[in-house]
């Protein structure tokens, strides 16, 4: 199998709790797919969940590591400044609160960085932020970005649109209109639908995707996999289940 993505996140304090699911998620439907998940304690993490690493480990054997947060490097912009030490020909770096479900991440990512002449796919949030959502051709990306990864001072997704004005150039020239998500985004720090016009909440949607997440949760696989999941992230589905089932 030719493993051309990688998907790359850090998890540390309550968001613990979806390091099994986004392995899961992410891998299930990515064949093609292996994924890096930084914490700030491997070992304490694997003692405390071994059963959902046997599980995980008989699914995607040889598909997915665990590694220490770098010391020094903030959590929340760990995935913008640490470069992964698994080598896949795509990097995305994105929130492990997503469940990804779509398997076409690839593809539509290469259309949308051969629309921009890109070698990274996101898009801008405000004036100086890019979107926490950042799939990049791996190589030529973490080749010009070093120094600016090395040197940043900044926070989150600041850090990411500094680190990919020094290494790249200004961002606004390579960006697109399109962020696309490709599964449930179940953020606790968002409510599940919004309470007013404009608040950020869950994405749970659209239907193609709920369509794909009901034929998961019908899988052998996620029959082994559910079981072991984190009491506090059972809660989340079955809110997550209200909306989608």
């Amino acid at each position: 199998m030719d493993y051309n993505l990688l998907f790359f996140t850090a998890a540390t304090g309550r968001y613990k709790i979806f390091i099994t699911p986004y392995i899961f998620f992410a891998l299930y439907h990515n064949p093609n797919a292996k994924a890096e998940i930084m914490t700030d304690n491997v070992s304490d993490y694997l003692r405390r969940n071994a059963a959902a690493d046997r599980v995980l480990g008989r699914m995607f054997a040889g598909r997915y590591i665990y590694r220490e947060i770098p010391r020094g490097i903030e959590p929340h912009t760990a995935r913008f400044v640490v470069e992964p030490v698994t080598h896949c020909k795509y990097t995305y770096a994105n929130d492990v609160d997503i469940l990804i479900l779509e398997s076409d991440v690839v593809e539509t990512h290469e259309a949308i960085l051969a629309e921009r002449n890109s070698i990274f796919s996101n898009r801008m949030r405000g004036t100086n932020k890019l979107t926490g959502v950042h799939f990049v051709k791996t190589d030529p990306y973490y080749g010009l970005t070093r120094v600016a990864r090395q040197q940043n001072k900044l926070m989150d997704e600041q850090a990411l649109y500094d680190i990919v004005k020094k290494g790249v150039g200004e961002p606004q020239k390579y960006t697109s209109d399109k962020r696309p998500i490709h599964g449930f985004h179940v953020s606790m720090n968002r409510p599940p639908v919004p309470a007013h016009e404009g608040q950020a909440a869950w994405k749970t949607g659209p239907e193609p995707l709920r369509e794909i997440y009901r034929a998961t949760i019908k899988t052998r696989q996620w029959a082994e996999v559910f079981p072991t999941f984190n009491e506090r992230f059972k809660e989340v589905l079955k809110t997550l289940n209200g909306y989608v089932l």
